[in-house]
């Protein structure tokens, strides 16, 4: 008779041990609301668990997921604070979860984050498929969920390391990460509290290029390149600076039982994002030596007009952010099969963004472009802003019931309230400390809610021990409301506020695995997701020679998935898994009109894609310590049908490489003694436009790259540590839009102090 020994830590369960049969195996909670082995889940799913996240180089969040199969994180090229995560090739279709709190808002983005120390996840549970029968709008490509740690006695942990780029200005310069931490439980374990603190800080790197523009034929200039070469539109000038940033996150949970039967859960989150962009190089001349911008002349030899390359592009600049996040939740046990759980949870955004005039962007009533321009130096003067305040507030009730030891029921009711406010200033000093205090004068703003009611159920269904299935659906009412905007540089300035609309949206799922043999799992799923149009999509403002209006009633994409796969383990500690998945976009919002007077651009509803591919992923213990992962990811996102561009329709989607993959070889990681890691990660090219135009290496193209990590590091019998990691170490160049980080090297000391 198999034995089965659960272990529940903080959420839920780590993993579940079967003898004889099978090797450990991971529980997952976040598939199906409640633990469950992963054999036995829905969908393909990873488990990244605190060994793994031990053995990797993780800077920042989206480092632990970016080497999984499926999973793509755009602009990757060093820190990102708004990474944008794609899960089967769909842009804007994955959640992401903080112990089960969703953090994006809607906008879709969840930049929170970046802030979060790796050090504080236990384990992250990667659920790959539709999901938006459990949680809603957005779960088209999948939910990633990141679970924290809490403590099982008196613990104490901190750690501070040093980095730096191994050729000069090709990486970080001076990166400095620190990390403390202390838990302890209490009144016989019945209280448990965890409080921590972390910060990164870096000079920064070299990523953005500047370029020459505003040249025209009858117009020149009495700048050259610093080899004398006659300036000319496109040339590459210098780099607009290095892109310094500080970003700190304190955290504090706790968890108390009430009795054996009540538990209540807190959380609170604080964190902040501080950057600026110093030190730009300039390859420009004149009679007087470096100069950082130049006047374009006429014919007739005058001045006619002025551009400063190296601000204003809108891919560098100043930003001060904060991010808040607070939970509370109550757990009751009615008897050991089932509980319900009340969860209230708030996300909460304020970002303050500028950059400084170049001579065309700081237009408007009262505005002379030129003269802003010439007002702005690298150092400070005129700039505009692009600030978004943003706030998401849910209710989440779930109810779990175990009818037999067969069958279960998950039920539960969700609301949500979400706001977005978007806002574009104009700044008397864009390099200021706090530069949002020298705002003076609002030249743009787009404002929009919206609330989601959702009733959900899941039934989990084991047949024998071959066969188990799982079925769901959720029904979503979604509204969007206080919908206003205006843009006074447009040719219609007046504030404009509109109705908004609703829908309903029925997500329904199923689900099955069969189990043949003891180490053979085959998985099947088929399910109908959505994810709601955010404000860029629904708001536009037409200017001159670009005439364009706004379409608050957008609807839903919705998208049809399905997926099957096959898992292969083995009694000696390996898996193999292949999985095929293909989704249906239907309702896509797509860009109508020619941008006439007549005939504006309009965003509507009516487009089509698909997204198809394979996932292929196999770990293997090989001797000891000593083990393997692997995997790879070929994905086709195709346009199907664009009713204004059938001339695109075949196209490959943008942003998105047919082909991922990597490696990693490990060695311990799990006790004292000496481990560390070789990692590989690769991928092909990606077109940047429907378009589908030839990448080329250059800024704002995302071209191939293999790129090698090393990591290696002695863990003491105190369980202190020391680490080295090189970076890159061929020193791969690549752009992910941005110029990609070469070699570099992190050195980190670090323990627990209890």
């Amino acid at each position: 008779m198999k034995k089965r020994f659960i272990c529940f830590l903080s959420m839920g369960c780590t993993l579940l041990a079967l003898d004889n049969s099978k090797e450990l195996e991971a529980i997952v909670e976040t598939s199906n609301r409640i633990p469950t082995l992963i054999s036995e889940a829905p969908g393909n799913i990873s488990a990244i668990t605190q060994k793994q996240i031990k053995l990797q180089n993780a800077k920042q969040m989206s480092d632990i997921i970016g080497k999984a199969s499926g999973v793509r994180i755009d602009k990757e090229a060093g820190y990102n604070g708004r990474p944008q995560v794609f899960m089967r090739g769909i842009p804007y279709g994955t959640i992401i979860m903080l112990d089960g709190v969703i953090l994006n808002d809607l906008e879709g983005e969840f930049r929170i984050l970046q802030s979060i120390s790796p050090y504080d996840i236990d384990r992250v549970e990667i659920v790959r498929g539709s999901f938006s029968s459990l949680y809603g709008a957005g779960g088209v490509g999948g939910v990633i969920n990141f679970i924290t740690k809490m403590p099982t006695r008196l613990e104490g942990q901190a750690s501070i390391g040093y980095g730096n780029e191994i050729i000069t200005n090709g990486a970080e310069k001076n990166l400095v990460r620190g990390y403390v931490s202390l838990g302890n439980v209490f009144l016989d374990h019945r209280l448990r509290v965890r409080a921590s603190y972390a910060f990164n800080t870096s000079d920064g790197a070299y990523r953005v290029p500047a370029v020459a523009k505003g040249l025209s034929t009858g117009t020149n200039t009495d700048v050259t390149l610093n080899n004398g070469s006659t300036l000319q539109n496109g040339m590459m000038v210098g780099w607009v600076g290095r892109t310094a940033y500080l970003t700190q996150d304190a955290r504090i949970k706790a968890e108390y039982d009430w009795n054996e039967a009540n538990t209540t859960s807190i959380s609170f989150n604080i964190s902040t994002i501080t950057e600026n962009q110093h030190d730009p190089i300039s390859y420009l001349k004149d009679s007087n030596g470096t100069v950082f911008g130049y006047d374009i002349k006429g014919s007739s030899g005058s001045s006619n007009s002025y551009y400063n390359p190296f601000i204003g592009s809108g891919w560098a600049g100043f930003r001060q952010e904060y991010n808040f996040l607070g939970s509370l939740s109550h757990k009751y046990y009615f008897n050991d099969e089932t509980f319900l759980n009340i969860t209230l949870a708030s996300v909460n955004l304020i970002n303050y963004w500028d950059d400084g005039c170049n001579g065309t962007n700081c237009s408007g009533p009262n505005k002379n472009v030129i003269t802003e321009g010439k007002n702005s130096y690298i150092f400070g003067g005129r700039g505009s802003s692009s600030d978004n305040f943003a706030s998401s507030n849910y209710l989440d009730i779930t109810y779990s019931s175990q009818i037999n030891k067969n069958h279960s029921i998950v039920s539960g009711f969700q609301a949500r309230i979400m706001s977005s406010i978007n806002e574009r200033n104009y700044s008397s000093n864009y390099a200021a400390k706090q530069f949002w205090k020298n705002y003076d004068g609002t030249w743009s703003k787009d404002t929009s809610a919206a609330y989601t009611l959702a009733l959900f159920a899941s039934w989990q269904a084991k047949w024998n021990s071959y066969l188990s299935t799982n079925l769901g659906l959720r029904i979503d009412y979604w509204k969007n409301f206080n919908m206003s905007t205006f843009d006074i540089t447009s040719t219609d300035p007046s504030l404009k506020t509109f109705d908004g609309s609703n829908e309903f949206f029925p997500s329904p799922k199923f689900a099955i695995n069969y189990n043949p043999w003891a180490y053979t799992t085959f998985k099947g799923s088929i399910g109908l997701a959505f994810r709601a149009p955010n404000t860029r999509q629904m708001f536009a403002h037409a200017h001159a020679g670009d005439n364009q209006i706004s379409n608050p009633t957008l609807a839903p994409e919705y998208g049809l998935q399905y997926d099957i796969g096959v898992e292969q383990r083995n009694p000696y500690g390996g898996i193999i898994k292949i999985y095929y998945y293909q989704t249906e976009m239907y309702n896509a919002i797509y860009k109508s009109g020619s941008g006439s007077i007549d005939d504006p651009y309009v965003n509507r509803n009516g487009g089509r894609s698909r997204f198809n591919g394979i996932e292929l992923e196999a770990e293997q213990k090989i001797y000891k310590d000593l083990s393997i992962s692997l995997n790879y990811t070929y994905t086709n996102a195709i346009l199907l049908k664009d009713p204004q561009n059938p001339q695109y329709n075949g196209n490959q989607m943008a942003s998105i490489p047919k082909h991922m993959g990597g490696f990693s070889l490990n060695y311990g990681g799990d006790k004292e003694g000496f481990y560390g890691s070789l990692q590989m990660k690769a991928q092909s090219s990606a077109f940047t436009s429907i378009a589908n135009i030839t990448p080329k290496f250059d800024f704002g193209n995302i071209t191939e790259r293999v790129i090698f990590n090393l990591k290696t590091g002695y863990e003491f019998k105190n369980k202190n540590y020391i680490t080295l990691s090189f970076l890159n170490f061929t020193n791969e160049k690549y752009y992910d839009y941005y110029r990609g980080l070469g070699a570099s090297f992190f050195i980190e000391f670090g323990g627990r102090f209890f």
